[in-house]
């Protein structure tokens, strides 16, 4: 899967990558139409061991899927993907409110929010955009606390190269002092 600093931030001027996952084609077709206009870009498998070849490959935002799901179950699925890649967004589909299994998938697999069969369309589309706003901003701030964090490390170098610098310039004035203090009990002396 796509490391996390290959993939670029959300902004309200970029498309939101979706990737659909649903065994029902009718879901997937009624998915698509859903999300068909702008800001929206999708991308939809009906298998999960395809959505999870696409993503080796491919950078999305979020990663919708359905709950039951023929070789692995949704939560199964969307666990896996989190385990390869935190930067993205997950929503669970599910006709069945089996409460305990999307308990589990929303701990497991760090979901952002379930959805109901059937759903409404603009509360649907809603958490979508919410969930892409959400991750531009927890993008946003990796980012800064990335340049934080080498600006503190350049930061401690260069404190470090000027302590180095100013410790050799006392040495070297403490020397000429030296000499010059000898110097001048010498012409004392004499």
């Amino acid at each position: 899967m796509k490391s996390d600093d290959e993939n670029e931030f959300y902004s309200p001027d970029k498309k939101i990558r979706l990737l659909l996952v649903d065994d029902e084609q009718p879901i997937l077709d009624a998915l698509k139409r859903l999300f068909r206009s702008a800001p929206f870009e999708t991308h939809t498998f009906t298998e999960t061991t395809d959505a999870i070849e696409f993503l080796k490959h491919n950078s999305v935002d979020i990663v919708i899927s359905d709950m039951t799901m023929p070789k692995m179950t949704g939560s199964e699925f969307l666990t896996n993907i989190y385990d390869h890649c935190h930067d993205l967004k997950t929503i669970i589909l599910s006709g069945n409110a089996d409460l305990k299994s999307i308990a589990s998938a929303i701990n497991n697999a760090h979901i952002y929010c379930y959805v109901q069969k059937p759903w409404d369309d603009e509360d649907f589309k809603l958490k979508v955009v919410n969930a892409a706003k959400t991750l531009y901003l927890e993008r946003i701030n990796h980012k800064q606390k990335e340049i934080l964090y080498n600006l503190t490390q350049n930061m401690d170098k260069l404190v470090e190269e000027r302590t180095k610098e100013l410790n050799e310039s006392l040495i070297s004035l403490q020397k000429k002092y030296d000499e010059l203090l000898n110097k001048t009990q010498l012409a004392d002396k004499n």
